[in-house]
């Protein structure tokens, strides 16, 4: 390539990393991430929806949208309702809600 030299570059040395970043999450990440949690539980105590679904309409990251997804289905306030097809991509997908009306009922057996 004409005009570019970069011979000149190669005697550099490499940038220090930037260490000035903080280490921990600060108490306005911590609001956010509680605050769209608190909108995900929400919305799907009213609605039955897939995870991209109820991503899109409350524009939430997919990402943080599985995340929120795993943490109500680790407090057990999370349910599957039905398999179909997600309205958004257009795959088969399972429909998702926190209304207890769609609990499914414990039907584990004892064993003696």
């Amino acid at each position: 390539m004409e005009g570019i030299d970069n011979s000149k570059k190669m005697g550099y040395p490499l940038a220090a990393p930037n260490t000035n970043y903080p280490l921990q999450a600060t108490d306005k990440d911590t609001n956010y991430f509680e605050a769209q949690l608190n909108k995900y539980h929400n919305y799907l105590l009213t609605n039955i929806a897939t995870n991209k679904m109820v991503c899109k309409v409350l524009d939430i990251p997919i990402e943080n949208g599985t995340r929120y997804k795993r943490i109500l289905e680790k407090r057990k306030i999370l349910w599957f309702v039905e398999k179909g097809i997600c309205q958004c991509s257009k795959r088969p997908a399972n429909y998702i809600s926190c209304n207890p009306k769609y609990k499914p009922a414990n039907i584990q057996l004892k064993l003696l």
